[in-house]
């Protein structure tokens, strides 16, 4: 897939996370959209091979964060 067709996929999740997310009532409806938009996010744009779940990685992601950021961000402040 091409950069440009995975750019033009993440716009349209964005804007459609935007649309619902206005619409949202309650706290926890907005924070069920983030969660469910970033599992997506996991889906459409991270290749796994066949032994790594995207329930796995996506663990992983939240609890380990900086093993997913850059070495040269490594001087933001997450704490």
């Amino acid at each position: 897939m091409s950069e440009e067709i995975n750019y033009q996929r993440g716009e349209i999740i964005a804007d459609r996370y935007e649309e619902i997310l206005k619409q949202c009532i309650s706290e926890e409806e907005e924070f069920e959209l983030y969660w469910d938009t970033l599992k997506q996010l996991f889906n459409d744009f991270i290749p796994l091979d066949e032994s790594v779940s995207t329930s796995d990685l996506f663990y992983d992601f939240v609890n380990c964060p900086l093993e997913y950021i850059p070495c040269d961000s490594r001087d933001l402040d997450y704490g």
